[in-house]
Parts: C-alpha cells; structure tokens; sequence
C-alpha cells in the first residue's frame, strides 16, 4: 500500500486505467467533509438529515440555548452553543469544511460572515434572499471587497423556487454537490 499525497489534494475516490498497471482503485482516508452549518432552525435539520447522507459529519453552531429543532437534531455529530463572536474557535477551515450560514436573523448572519468570510473553506454560503444578500452586502462592503464576494454562495442552494426546509436542503445540497464534482473535474 502507498501513500499518494498528490490524491489527498484532489478527490476522495479514484479509479483510473492504465495499458502498463491495469485498473487502480485509490481511496483518500482518515480525511472527513465537515459541515459547519451556523443556525439550529428547520432549515438547519433538514441539511442535517440530506448531508448525512452524504456522508458528512455534521456540526451544528447556534447562540441560542432552546432552539427545539436544534435538540431533535440527531443527524448532528456535535451541536455547540457559543456566542457567534467566539465561532472562529469552533471551525476548522480547510478543503473538507463546508459552512452553511443560517442563523435566526439577518443581523447573526452578518455577524457570522463577518467573522468567517476571510478564511478559506470548500464552501462557504449564507441562506436568504437576494433582497437579505444585497443588504449584506452593502452593511459589509468595506470589510468585504467585491472579489471575495464572489467566492461566498449567496443564497445558497440551486435555483428551484423551494418553500419547505427539506426543498431548501435538498437545493443546497445539490449545489454543494455540483461545485464539488466540477472542481473535481478541473486540471
């Protein structure tokens, strides 16, 4: 058994076909995709229950102490309750951290990218609306320039016009998977 770093910085899985080796099945282990997602609402535990399945461990980050969605969320590996100002020590960044930024109110979602926005993640997104992401935008253009606005996801998820939690989920997720399958693809 060998060790490819080169693997370790790509992808996951690997199958490749060679005239000299045959077929090669290379598998990157030990390394887990972490979803971060920042609020404990319905949104919240319906990506829970679709990134689970997916195979991401799950963490989920809310100020708030009795969020019952929070508490019946069994799909989270961990749930911390921690001021948004301390949640810099509560995630790991990296290429398997995945943050997903929903929390109670737009004033929490603009503490929390604030706090965030600078740090280098697979994926990093804010639920809302293109009204709510405009708004960020402008309350955080002198900490926030233009380019790095285009590295953030907002609003997150694919364009499907969801109404329920688990729509939305299932609309980010599906976005998470397609950013993820074409960086993949690049050289």
């Amino acid at each position: 058994m060998s060790v490819n770093k080169a693997i370790a910085e790509t992808r996951e899985i690997l199958f490749t076909d060679s005239a000299n080796v045959g077929w090669t099945y290379q598998e990157l282990i030990g390394v887990v995709k972490t979803a971060y997602i920042i609020g404990g609402g319905h949104v919240s535990l319906a990506l829970s229950q679709v990134l689970a399945l997916l195979d991401f461990d799950i963490v989920v980050i809310d100020l708030r102490d009795a969020v019952q969605t929070m508490q019946d969320n069994k799909f989270a590996k961990r749930k911390i309750i921690v001021p948004y100002s301390e949640i810099n020590q509560h995630i790991n960044a990296g290429k398997q951290a995945y943050v997903f930024i929903m929390t109670h109110s737009h004033q929490t979602d603009q503490q929390v990218l604030a706090e965030l926005w600078h740090r280098q993640f697979a994926y990093l997104g804010i639920l809302g609306s293109r009204r709510k992401i405009k708004v960020l935008q402008q309350n955080l253009a002198e900490t926030i320039s233009k380019q790095h606005w285009q590295s953030i996801h907002a609003p997150i998820g694919l364009a499907t016009n969801s109404q329920t939690p688990m729509e939305i989920a299932i609309s980010i997720a599906a976005e998470v998977i397609s950013q993820t399958n074409a960086s993949e693809r690049k050289p």
